[in-house]
């Protein structure tokens, strides 16, 4: 039986990597290659739902979570399909990462 450790599974995992990797930043919409992306606000956010969120635009219209601030400026973290992300924003590019 072969060895897989987690972190490949989920960068592997035709259900969460089209999430992870660098994207273009313009204005709110983040894209990479067919895969398009908008962070949204909130006009009433609440404790349980944060005043920003991630919809995916392309290929298909889809809610993907609520985007919680942390510490370090432009940096969100977010679940979906029951793994964590951090996404950090950086001028004109946005990276995703599966969190640790």
């Amino acid at each position: 039986m072969t060895n897989i450790s987690t972190s490949s599974v989920v960068t592997t995992n035709s259900q969460t990597n089209f999430l992870t990797g660098s994207f273009s930043l313009i204005g709110n919409t983040l894209i990479k290659q067919d895969y398009s992306f908008l962070i949204c606000e909130r006009s009433s956010p609440t404790p349980k739902k944060p005043k920003h969120f991630l919809i995916q635009k392309v290929p298909n219209r889809k809610y993907i979570s609520s985007l919680y601030e942390t510490n370090n400026d432009g940096q969100f973290t977010f679940d979906f399909a029951g793994h964590k992300y951090t996404l950090t924003t950086n001028n004109q590019k946005v990276e995703i990462i599966v969190s640790p």
